[in-house]
């Protein structure tokens, strides 16, 4: 019995080490829905509504995000009902968070912020130095990297059809002064924001394709096409998944047992291990 708990327990600690990851996204619908995407599986499942699109992780792992009037609000995960917080003061395009919990976006005139989670109130930090070309607008996602590096993926498109006049290209920017530096050119022209998880950069974009990016070579790796079920991908938080808390305390449970049995009876517990491996 000692045996199968001490098995038991390092499964389940297996379990939820492996557990994939899951994330709430929202579409481009009004209101938006809001539903959990599976990494691991591409299994996308909606439950709920929310006056948000720009969802993503602000302090302590919380939801937070922007509406279109750019108020800065928490959003419950579980219902999609938002909490207001404050006024940005400004037309937010793709904010994001960084390991260190600082939280930049840009404006509609491309111009890098912080943004105070308390408040919603934004801190110009300066420009990003992208310019709408004749007919068209630059589209900016921020992203974070790793080691509080932040990126941002640019593509500009004609107004009118669509189209891609600068096709996309990944950039680190400077976190006080905005400034882009090129990285690469990357193969997607719909990115409309990003999340690291496990090291791993995930990508999202306005056709419901989900994918990874290298963010040293600009590679993207497809991963799952959902468009035949969300209306493109807006925003996205990562969420504990509940699978991972059930395993997590199966494996606390089954040592938490085996402990107090060996401290209960220690010289039990080595006689059965050295009778178990006696060879018959």
């Amino acid at each position: 019995m000692k045996l199968n708990i001490f098995a038991i327990g390092l499964l389940a600690v297996g379990m939820s080490a492996h557990a994939a990851p899951i994330v709430l996204v929202t579409d481009f619908s009004d209101p938006a829905r809001l539903g959990r995407l599976d990494l691991g599986t591409g299994v996308y499942s909606p439950y709920a509504t929310t006056n948000v699109g720009e969802i993503f992780n602000g302090p302590g792992g919380s939801i937070v995000g922007f509406r279109e009037n750019g108020d800065f609000v928490r959003v419950n995960g579980g219902t999609g009902v938002t909490t207001f917080v404050g006024p940005s003061g400004i037309q937010i395009d793709e904010p994001a968070q960084l390991a260190d919990g600082t939280i930049y976006t840009t404006d509609v005139g491309h111009r890098l912020y912080t943004v105070n989670p308390a408040t919603g109130a934004t801190t110009l930090r300066g420009s990003t130095g992208f310019v709408d070309p004749a007919g068209g607008a630059f589209f900016v996602a921020l992203l974070a990297g790793q080691t509080n590096t932040l990126y941002a993926i640019a593509t500009s498109v004609n107004l009118t059809t669509f189209d891609p006049i600068d096709h996309a290209r990944l950039f680190k920017i400077d976190r006080n002064t905005g400034a882009p530096t090129f990285v690469a050119n990357v193969a997607n022209d719909f990115v409309t924001c990003g999340i690291l998880i496990g090291g791993k950069e995930y990508l999202f974009d306005f056709l419901g394709g989900v994918s990874t990016l290298n963010l040293t070579t600009g590679g993207v790796t497809p991963l799952y096409d959902l468009s035949a079920t969300v209306g493109g991908i807006h925003g996205v938080a990562s969420v504990p998944e509940p699978g991972t808390f059930a395993m997590g305390g199966l494996a606390l449970l089954a040592l938490g047992l085996l402990r107090r049995k060996m401290q209960a009876q220690p010289e039990a517990n080595y006689s059965v291990l050295e009778e178990n491996s006696t060879p018959s």
